[in-house]
């Protein structure tokens, strides 16, 4: 094969072949002095040459504006079902001036160089690369990271054709507007389109410092927009990983250890050879690579195929033993990471005390993990649904022993992420990367539903103690003790980073306690064991935040408060705590005088720069054994993420964030017994059907603050507010999940 154009030789000639422009800019998300480097022909009209020097450049936006007037985004994050590839061009657009209905996008390789997002940049600890912004789709940071970087970039390129325009017209840039693509002079009633200025306008220098609208002029930003992405979703030509195939490519099928941190010992295929298409085995770290013609091939030689293993780390770890485990380690002192007034004195008084219980849990995306990898020796390229391609690329790039230019990277769209493609252990990618050097061929790596479930980084076990003291009706003191499997903490992220970490996500949730009490204390307990985790939807706020909202509940009864009018009084100097808490209850219609056959729970949340506060309505019914049927009936929003970029997408993340946590809440649960996996697929790990799915009703704030974090804003509000609900009812505190565990408790 040839040898491919470096980057920015491709960008700078296809903006000479095709007489258009693409600009990159250079800025960080909370600075405008950088000037962005001029895109174009080169100042003596030559044609440009290889820079060696390419990929040490550092833009963080690029904008393609064709002859025909189309505008392209080349977005840096990953789609992974949140409408990234439409917010991010809505923002650029926006500053643009750009026709929406003549707007695309496109996926950028894999370069934290080039695309990082400038959110992450000096936050990741990485030193030298952290420094370009690592190009990672998590902790709801894509659209409050590129904001600011992307307006300007939109900005500068519209200052650019203004001045192409002036140039052409021989008249001043101030006598000239910007409508729907077309640079406009209202006093000769002249209309260039952007496309007719491209090539012109390629050869200005951007602004170093190029003017932003004000709110009050936003045209896009605001609006609900189509997804740019709905119809090709809609038709299925849109490629998922699970539908991308290259010539010649051979399907593989991975036989993983039955318990965490096994060793494959010996294997026999003999009888695997009976089935038609079966081409082979490999040893790989992980275990056992099968090798077929196709998917069906591979999966019936893999059931062929006999394995014995050498147990390790995971043997003999029983879930049903972690209970007793972890309350023994919250009777002890943690490491504390909040402690005000007197808390640690007065947490040893806490007169009311609660040990609540949370389970594993999978990230069962729709779409299981695949990896397709052509390994060519000296060259590879993989195409992957990633949420942090980047490090994905320079994973794989070490496995094969190449230099990360040699490895070209595809990130395609994902069937739903939830923080599984983005591993700290880069597990699947490092496996494929090794199949890879095994096989020597094209191929694609697949795992099935079950190995997906059963394959590890699950959202770790957690236990949290909660003591409070209670004087003349309020509350006097307030602590709360979290044991959790660490995520941050961890050889392999030692060994990448060169750092020992801090582990700070297991207080999420737990330290950020909004109410104004005035004896707060929180520690935390890191635990280590062979189970693989890592983040999922919300990271550790889904577990704290339960427990805070659930013991506040049973704090606002033991003083004889109404458990809204007790957080509104201790959210008073937290006005947009209160104002989402007052907004939600007024959608519901909900006071502390309500009477009516339903009962509502609330809970409320900030984190990522943005709040809810959730309230669900449920028909609770005792029945003749003492159970209690209930039934959901509608869970309201109400949402302050700063600006809303797109209203419809806001409200699709909150709506999908409801599902997630309600199926999580009510069933959620991967369960191990003597180191084996129970759960497999949705049968036994079930997720929540449209016809269990309540009406939802949301509304978003308006708010002239920046944008803030939606993706995973719905999810830990959920089911302490249903919890609540039930509490209201029954008086019964729940302190494990899922619910449907509970034997008093049967859910419609």
């Amino acid at each position: 094969m040839k040898k491919p154009l470096l980057r920015r030789d491709f960008l700078r000639a296809t903006a000479i072949a095709g007489g258009g422009m693409l600009v990159a800019c250079k800025w960080d998300s909370d600075s405008s002095s950088d000037t962005p480097a001029p895109r174009g022909t080169a100042a003596d009209n030559t044609p440009p040459t290889a820079d060696p020097n390419a990929e040490r450049w550092t833009p963080n936006a690029f904008i393609r504006i064709s002859a025909d007037n189309f505008v392209t985004v080349i977005v840096g994050a990953a789609e992974i079902g949140q409408g990234t590839m439409t917010a991010i061009p809505m923002i650029v657009a926006e500053e643009l001036d750009a026709d929406w209905q003549r707007v695309s996008w496109e996926q950028s390789p894999a370069s934290a160089i080039t695309y990082g997002n400038p959110f992450w940049q000096g936050e990741g600890g990485l030193g030298d690369l952290d420094q370009a912004g690592l190009q990672i789709t998590a902790a709801s940071t894509t659209v409050r990271g590129y904001y600011t970087s992307q307006r300007r970039a939109g900005a500068a390129v519209r200052q650019m054709l203004l001045e192409a325009a002036s140039d052409q017209l021989g008249v001043s840039v101030d006598s000239l507007t910007t409508r729907e693509s077309f640079v406009i002079h209202e006093a000769s009633g002249t209309r260039l389109s952007y496309g007719s200025l491209a090539a012109a306008a390629a050869e200005k220098s951007p602004p170093s410092a190029p003017a932003l609208k004000s709110p009050g002029e936003f045209r896009l930003i605001g609006q609900s927009k189509q997804r740019l992405d709905a119809r090709e979703k809609t038709d299925g030509s849109l490629a998922y990983g699970f539908d991308f195939e290259i010539p010649d490519m051979v399907t593989v099928m991975v036989i993983r250890a039955p318990r965490f941190g096994a060793i494959l010992q010996s294997s026999d295929d003999s009888a695997a050879w009976d089935v038609e298409g079966y081409l082979g085995s490999h040893r790989v770290p992980s275990g056992l690579a099968v090798v077929g013609t196709d998917f069906w091939s591979a999966e019936q030689a893999r059931k062929q195929i006999k394995t014995e293993w050498l147990m390790g780390s995971g043997e003999g770890l029983s879930t049903a033993d972690l209970r007793d485990q972890f309350d023994t380690r919250n009777s002890l002192p943690g490491l504390p990471v909040r402690n005000d007034g007197l808390g640690v004195l007065s947490s040893l008084n806490g007169e009311i005390t609660a040990d609540y219980h949370f389970p594993y849990l999978a990230h069962a995306p729709m779409e299981p993990l695949n990896v397709t990898i052509d390994y060519r020796g000296s060259e590879c390229d993989i195409w992957c649904g990633s949420q942090w391609p980047d490090m994905d690329a320079l994973v794989a790039a070490t496995v094969l022993g190449l230099p990360v230019t040699a490895v070209n990277f595809h990130n395609l769209l994902s069937g739903g992420g939830f923080g599984r493609r983005a591993c700290l252990g880069f597990d699947y990618i490092q496996e494929a990367a090794h199949v890879a050097r095994a096989v020597n061929r094209p191929l694609k790596v697949v795992w099935t539903r079950e190995d997906d479930i059963r394959g590890g980084y699950y959202r770790p076990y957690t236990a949290c103690r909660l003591s409070a003291s209670l004087a003349g009706g309020a509350i006097d003191s307030w602590s709360h003790r979290v044991a959790s499997q660490t995520l941050l903490i961890s050889p392999l992220v030692e060994v990448a980073t060169g750092l020992v970490t801090e582990e700070v996500q297991t207080s999420q949730g737990a330290k950020e306690m909004p109410y104004a009490i005035l004896n707060v204390y929180v520690d935390t307990h890191s635990v280590i064991n062979g189970v693989p985790t890592l983040w999922v939807r919300s990271v550790a706020n889904a577990t704290n935040v339960y427990a805070v909202e659930t013991f506040f509940d049973h704090l606002a009864k033991q003083a004889g408060q109404h458990p809204l009018t007790l957080r509104r009084e201790l959210l008073t100097e937290k006005p947009r705590h209160l104002a989402v808490l007052n907004a939600v209850a007024e959608m519901a219609n909900w006071t502390p005088q309500t009477q009516d056959n339903l009962y509502r729970g609330v809970a409320l949340f900030a984190s990522y720069e943005s709040l809810i506060a959730q309230l669900v309505e449920a028909e609770v019914v005792e029945q003749n054994n003492g159970t209690h049927k209930v039934a959901i009936r509608k869970i309201y929003s109400a949402v302050d993420c700063g600006t809303a970029v797109n209203p419809d997408l806001v409200e699709a993340q909150i709506e999908s964030g409801i599902v997630f946590a309600l199926s999580s809440a009510l069933f959620g649960e991967i369960e191990l017994e003597e180191g084996v996996v129970k759960q497999s697929n949705f049968h036994d790990y079930p997720v929540l059907r449209m016809y269990q799915t309540p009406a939802i009703e949301t509304r978003i704030l308006p708010s002239d603050h920046s944008p803030g974090g939606v993706g995973e804003l719905g999810v830990p509000c959920v089911a302490p507010a249903l919890a609540n609900a039930i509490y209201a009812a029954t008086g019964e505190l729940y302190t494990s999940l899922p619910l449907n565990n509970n034997p008093s408790l049967v859910f419609e």
